[in-house]
């Protein structure tokens, strides 16, 4: 079914063959490329959290365990992504395409230290990195817009030359910044 693009009538026979306690490697891993190609996310991480839990010795586990992760990140699953970047090995903790899936979820977790590390890695990677530039880009930004609106506010409290003085420093440190971002 699957290989004729009957996915409807292939996950029909991935539920008999459930059903009737039959399951191997191979039937979870096509069932997998079913809920891919018809878009059931939910389905998709249900297999996929059922293959890596069981089939760890099967040749396709670390593919599929990378899908999974990707699959957390696209469903904003911030915590399971973020848990199971540390069961990755060494090699895959390299991977561009993973890593910026790693700095979206610690991103979305409000992780900056960790973001801020990763985002430095991806772009010693590639300086054109797009994901990392713009989490760079934001950082940056915001740092820049909260000193603005300090400055301007201590100077709203207390409208004296010195305080003016003071506010014109703490203004290029802030056009440094915008200017990073």
């Amino acid at each position: 079914a699957l290989k004729a693009n009957k996915f409807v009538e292939g996950e029909s026979y991935f539920k008999q063959a459930v059903y009737k306690e039959y399951g191997d490697a191979d039937l979870y891993a096509d069932i997998q490329k079913v809920y891919l190609n018809i878009d059931n996310l939910s389905k998709e991480i249900d297999v996929l959290e059922y293959f890596v839990l069981h089939f760890k010795e099967d040749l396709r586990f670390k593919e599929l365990n990378k899908r999974l992760f990707e699959t957390y990140v696209e469903s904003e699953n911030w915590d399971k992504a973020l848990k199971m970047w540390s069961s990755f090995d060494a090699d895959s903790k390299v991977n561009g395409p993973l890593l910026e899936l790693y700095l979206i979820a610690l991103d979305n977790s409000n992780n900056e230290v960790d973001a801020e590390e990763i985002a430095t890695k991806l772009l010693k990677i590639d300086v054109t990195n797009k994901k990392a530039l713009e989490w760079k880009a934001s950082k940056y930004f915001w740092k820049a817009e909260k000193r603005y609106q300090k400055e301007l506010e201590n100077y709203e409290k207390n409208k004296t030359n010195a305080q003016y003085k003071k506010m014109l420093v703490g203004l290029d440190a802030v056009t440094r910044d915008f200017q990073k971002a």
